[in-house]
């Protein structure tokens, strides 16, 4: 008896291109971004983070289904992954061009992080760390780094096009 067909729900996470993007991701905003601040650095994260985080809603979408024993249907894989770039696409033009947008997106994703800073700050310091919002400029050059949804899609399409 073979395994089902979908069960590498983290095949786009595990694509070359995913991977070099996580890998800028992390160097730019450890390394580049505080040593050689600017238009590059800033845009390299954007960049980096439109094939990402696409990629990484579709791999939870995709874990979640297929861990309730379903195999979810072609067509049902194809609309999570428009939902997942639509969704990453919207938030982008909302935070870079409202101000609630910026107020969501700023405290959404610091309470996302907060319990791994709160746990690192606990192991390091002994103590439990605070509540952060991360830190947003709102720039709207970031609004043409939107064209990287392609590649986010190109790699999830690729996969599921893979796994059939």
């Amino acid at each position: 008896m073979s395994a089902p067909a979908w069960p590498r729900w983290y095949a786009p996470l595990t694509h070359p291109i995913t991977v070099g993007c996580f890998v800028l991701l992390v160097l730019n905003d450890h390394w580049l971004k505080p040593v050689h601040p600017g238009w590059l650095s800033g845009k390299l994260s954007d960049v980096a983070f439109m094939v990402l985080a696409p990629l990484w809603l579709f791999a939870v979408w995709s874990r979640l289904v297929f861990r309730r024993n379903q195999e979810p249907s072609d067509s049902s894989r194809q609309r999570a992954l428009w939902a997942c770039l639509l969704l990453i696409g919207v938030t982008l033009v909302l935070m870079e061009t409202t101000a609630w947008g910026d107020w969501l997106y700023r405290y959404g994703l610091g309470a996302l992080q907060f319990p791994f800073r709160a746990a690192a700050d606990w192991a390091l310091q002994a103590e439990w760390g605070e509540f952060r919002p991360v830190q947003a400029t709102p720039d709207l050059t970031d609004l043409f780094c939107l064209p990287f949804l392609a590649v986010a899609y190109w790699i999830g399409d690729s996969e599921l096009r893979r796994a059939t």
